[in-house]
C-alpha cells in the first residue's frame, strides 16, 4: 500500500513536471513559427522591390527613346529651316554689330552716371561752400585778436611809432559828418587827397588781425611790451577803444609780441603773437599815408643794374641808368649822410694808383670808385679803405616823387625817396629832402 501510494506521487509528480515542459515547449514553437513567417514575407517583400523597378524600365524604356528621338528631330528641323530662311551668317559682322550695341548701351550708362555725377558735385560743392563761409565768420570772430570787430562802426584809427619818445612819428584817421575817412594829424603829411577805400581796407586788415599763437609766459618785461615800440588803436562808435601794442619779435622775425587791450572792458591786457608782415604793413601808413595819388606822383619801379663796394666807413654804390655814384656815410646805426657824384671815369684812364699801397687786408678802389676817392681827401678820409671787391648785379629799384596840392589846387613838386638793395639784400632807403639814408624794413 505504501509502495503504491509512493509510486503514484512519484508519478504525478513527473506528470506535473512534463506538462510544465510540454507547456514551454508548446510556446517556443509557436514563437519559432511567427519569427519564420515575417522573414519570409520580408524576403519575398524585397525580392518584388527589386524585380519591380527593372521591370519597368523594361516597360517605359522604348517609350521613352521614342519621344526622345521625336524631339531631337524636331528640334533638328527647326534649325534647319532657320538656317536656310537667313541664309549664310557673318560671324565677324554679328560679332561687330554686338560689340557696338554694347558700346552705346555702356555709353548712354555712362553718360547718365556722369550727368549724376556732375549734379551731386555741384550739390556738394554749394553745400561746401556754404560750410565754409559759415566756417570762416566763425573762425575770423574766435581767431582775431579783438574777435571780429564791426568795421562799419570804427570812427578814428591811429597808428604810433614811439621808439623814440623825443620824435615820436604817427598818423591818426577819423570819419567825417559824411562817414568818410580824413586824415587828422601826422607826422608826414602832405595835401593830397585820402584814398578811402585803401584805408578801410587797413582797418579791416587791423580789426580782423590773426592770432597765430598765446605764449605761455604773459609776463610783459619778457616780451618787449614793458616799453613797446608801436603802439594801434582803434575807437568805436560808442567809446570803445581796441588797443595793440607791439613789442618784440620772434627770432625768425615773422610774428611780433603784441598786447591786446580793449578799454573799457579788458584793460589788463593779453599777449599775443601776431604775424609781423600784417602789422608791418599798417605801420608803414605813418611814412606812406594812403593818399590817392596823381599820375604824374606815381612811383617809378624798376630793375637796375649798380654796382657796390664796402668801406670802413661806409659805401659806394653806382647807378647805371644815371651814371651816377652815391656815397653813403655811417654816421650812426643805420644811417648817415648820402652824398651823389657823377661818375667821370672814361674807359683808358689808369684803374688805381699804384703808388698808394693799402694796409694788408683793406683795398684801393679801382676805376669810377678809385678815382672819386683818391681826387676827394675830404670823402677818402670820411670813407677809409674798400673792404671788399666791387661788385656789379641787378637790384630792385623804386622812385617816390614827392608834391602835393597848394592852396590854389596847383600840383607842387617836392622831393622824393628812392630805394634800392644791396648785394646782400638789405633795402636801403635814401631821402631827397634831407640828403640821408637809413636801412629800411623789407
Amino acid at each position: 500500500m505504501s509502495f503504491d501510494r509512493t509510486r503514484n506521487a512519484y508519478n504525478n509528480k513527473w506528470s506535473f513536471l512534463g506538462r510544465q515542459v510540454w507547456s514551454r515547449n508548446s510556446m517556443n514553437r509557436q514563437q519559432s513559427f511567427v519569427i519564420v513567417f515575417i522573414l519570409g514575407i520580408l524576403l519575398i517583400t524585397g525580392l518584388l522591390v527589386m524585380a519591380v523597378p527593372s521591370s519597368v524600365e523594361n516597360l517605359l524604356q522604348p517609350e521613352a527613346t521614342q519621344q526622345q528621338q521625336t524631339v531631337e528631330a524636331a528640334v533638328n528641323q527647326f534649325f534647319t529651316q532657320t538656317a536656310e530662311a537667313r541664309g549664310p551668317v557673318d560671324i565677324t559682322q554679328t560679332a561687330e554689330a554686338q560689340l557696338t550695341a554694347t558700346a552705346n548701351i555702356q555709353a548712354t550708362i555712362e553718360a547718365e552716371f556722369n550727368q549724376q555725377l556732375t549734379a551731386t558735385a555741384e550739390f556738394e560743392a554749394l553745400v561746401e561752400e556754404q560750410f565754409n563761409q559759415s566756417l570762416t565768420a566763425t573762425a575770423l570772430a574766435e581767431s582775431s585778436v579783438f574777435g571780429g570787430v564791426d568795421v562799419a562802426q570804427i570812427v578814428a584809427f591811429e597808428i604810433r611809432d614811439i621808439r623814440d619818445e623825443e620824435d615820436v612819428a604817427f598818423i591818426e584817421f577819423a570819419r567825417d559828418a559824411d562817414n568818410a575817412w580824413q586824415i587828422v594829424d601826422g607826422s608826414n603829411l602832405r595835401n593830397l587827397p585820402v584814398d578811402e577805400a585803401l584805408l578801410e581796407e587797413f582797418v579791416q586788415s587791423f580789426a580782423t588781425l590773426e592770432i597765430t599763437n598765446r605764449p605761455r609766459n604773459q609776463n610783459l618785461e619778457d616780451n618787449g611790451l614793458d616799453e613797446p615800440n608801436f603802439v594801434l588803436t582803434m575807437t568805436n562808435a560808442d567809446g570803445t577803444v581796441f588797443s595793440l601794442s607791439i613789442g618784440d619779435t620772434r627770432r625768425d622775425g615773422r610774428r611780433y609780441r603784441a598786447l591786446a587791450q580793449i578799454v573799457p572792458g579788458d584793460e589788463t591786457g593779453v599777449v599775443y603773437e601776431v604775424r609781423s608782415n600784417r602789422v608791418n604793413e599798417i605801420i608803414d601808413l605813418i611814412d606812406h599815408p594812403p593818399y590817392l595819388i596823381p599820375e604824374e606822383l606815381a612811383p617809378t619801379v624798376a630793375e637796375i643794374q649798380i654796382a657796390e663796394q664796402v668801406f670802413e666807413g661806409g659805401r659806394m654804390i653806382w647807378i647805371e641808368p644815371t651814371g651816377q655814384i652815391w656815397v653813403m656815410l655811417v654816421d650812426e646805426e643805420g644811417g648817415g649822410r648820402w652824398l651823389v657824384f657823377e661818375d667821370t671815369f672814361v674807359e683808358g684812364e689808369p684803374e688805381i694808383d699804384p703808388s698808394i699801397q693799402p694796409p694788408e687786408g683793406l683795398l684801393q678802389p679801382m676805376r669810377g670808385f678809385g678815382k672819386l676817392w683818391r681826387e676827394n681827401p675830404e670823402l677818402r678820409e670820411a670813407l677809409g679803405w674798400a673792404v671788399t671787391p666791387e661788385f656789379g648785379f641787378v637790384s630792385d629799384y623804386r622812385y617816390d616823387p614827392g608834391g602835393e596840392f597848394d592852396e590854389n589846387g596847383e600840383l607842387v613838386f617836392l622831393p622824393g625817396e628812392h630805394t634800392l638793395f644791396t648785394l646782400n639784400g638789405e633795402l636801403l632807403q635814401f631821402n631827397e629832402a634831407d640828403s640821408t639814408w637809413q636801412l629800411g624794413e623789407d
